[in-house]
């Protein structure tokens, strides 16, 4: 049982001064205040070592007096090992977690997103280029540009709008597969989205 007692500031000033005058070869530079961890994690401080109970010796930090200044903590004994946490069970299909195979559904579904918007505007600027170079020739060179700069550049849209599709066709065939990955891996499904 613990008794709490209120002192009043004058009362401790009071005992200091007495407890100074009856033990002169006591000074604060020898005094000390030891510190442990017990099991269930609580702190505890105490300037009398009669105090520490002996399963906690081996656990103590003896600090010096304090003086007003924060004083540094010196480690006699090991201290009690630190208890290790569980690590969270993070559920793995394939080796990867839900964050990594959502990812991947996401970015491949944006990949052919940009890639068809992309092919779009260059089928746009193709009917463009293609009405120039219909509508060109010697005689309207100065109207819709020199008519043999219009077929080259038809051509390299045109090409280029290949090269979009071939783009196109290889991103869906990444989701494909990577759907068959999923679904062999035992995925779910809201993970694909």
């Amino acid at each position: 049982m613990r008794l709490a007692v209120s002192l009043s500031p004058a009362f401790i000033i009071a005992a200091m001064c007495f407890s100074a005058s009856v033990c002169p070869g006591v000074s604060a530079e020898d005094s000390a205040t030891y510190e442990w961890t017990d099991d269930q994690g609580t702190v505890t401080f105490s300037d009398n070592p009669a105090r520490i109970p002996d399963n906690q010796r081996k656990r103590i930090k003896k600090r010096a007096a304090i003086t007003g200044e924060a004083s540094q903590a010196v480690i006699e004994q090991k201290t009690a090992p630190v208890k290790k946490q569980q690590p969270q069970r993070v559920e793995s299909y394939g080796g990867h977690g839900e964050g990594w195979w959502r990812q991947q559904f996401s970015n491949t579904r944006a990949e052919i997103a940009q890639t068809r918007a992309d092919l779009e505007t260059k089928r746009q600027n193709l009917k463009t280029l293609h009405y120039k170079m219909a509508v060109s020739n010697a005689t309207t060179q100065g109207i819709f540009g020199n008519p043999r700069e219009n077929r080259n550049n038809y051509r390299a849209a045109h090409d280029d709008i290949r090269e979009g599709e071939k783009q196109l066709e290889a991103l869906e065939q990444k989701l494909v597969d990577l759907e068959g990955e999923a679904a062999r891996h035992g995925v779910p499904f809201e993970w694909r989205r």
